[in-house]
């Protein structure tokens, strides 16, 4: 009768410490690599307007700045955005701008298919709560992705250290605005 009180409660023991260990773990994925909260942009900015004119010390070279319209479906919804693509020498900075958020997220899951298709993006898309994001990694090139309201935001970089410090930096530049 002891032995089964003691095989009970070190099995209890057991199951409390994996819960804690896979809840700490779980979330700690779940996190994103850079906290994009705190972003709360107007409709009225471009997306070209929102652009740093630096990141990580290395200036934007304006003559890789490209602007155009993107028009898309998907589940036979169809998206307007406006997109800018900028390069900073190394790290290309892509700015997304909707008509409303439901448009947003259409772009959003497209980013995620495309990136997916053609590198390695995170299992899913984390949209559990806001932010909506997902990394990737693919052939020399680290991406993180993230949505904000009616805005698609994505870095890229050789590694997911300048990556990550480029979106810190590029965050802080959208807190301000």
């Amino acid at each position: 009768m002891k032995r089964k009180w003691w095989m009970l409660l070190v099995g209890v023991i057991v199951a409390v410490v994996c819960g804690f260990v896979a809840y700490f773990f779980l979330f700690g994925l779940f996190e994103p690599p850079v906290d994009t909260s705190g972003i709360n942009l107007s409709s009225d900015f471009t997306t070209e307007g929102l652009l740093p004119t630096q990141l990580v010390g290395i200036s934007l070279n304006e003559e890789k700045v490209i602007t155009y319209p993107i028009v898309g479906s998907r589940n036979f919804v169809e998206f307007n955005v406006s997109r800018t693509i900028a390069t900073y020498d190394g790290i290309v900075l892509e700015i997304m701008k909707a008509d409303n958020e439901d448009e947003a997220t259409l772009v959003f899951e497209v980013t995620f298919d495309m990136e997916d298709y053609f590198g390695d993006a995170s299992g899913f898309m984390h949209k559990t709560k806001a932010p909506w994001w997902f990394t990737y990694e693919s052939e020399g090139i680290s991406g993180f992705y993230w949505k904000s309201g009616i805005w698609v935001f994505g870095v890229e970089a050789v590694n997911g250290e300048i990556r990550n410090q480029a979106a810190e930096e590029f965050v802080l530049a959208l807190r301000g605005y």
